[in-house]
């Protein structure tokens, strides 16, 4: 789940702050990699999701944020 995931990427950046910084290296990849995911699971289209990752990195990563409809 996404705070299941949230909370281990917490968790890893406090035990190792100089894993943040390489987030901004691979954040694309990443966003890429969970489109792909997830067209693999819902076959849903792929044209469905957003080409670039519509959220910031620290959107991504606060726990407190969750968009409802935000693209």
């Amino acid at each position: 789940t996404i705070d299941e995931q949230r909370e281990q990427l917490e968790l890893i950046f406090r035990d190792s702050p100089s894993l943040k910084p390489y987030l901004a290296d691979i954040f694309a990849e990443c966003y890429q990699k969970a489109v792909r995911g997830t067209v693999n699971e819902t076959n849903l289209p792929k044209e469905t999701f957003p080409v670039d990752c519509p959220f910031t990195q620290e959107q991504v990563l606060n726990c407190d944020y969750f968009p409802e409809n935000s693209f």
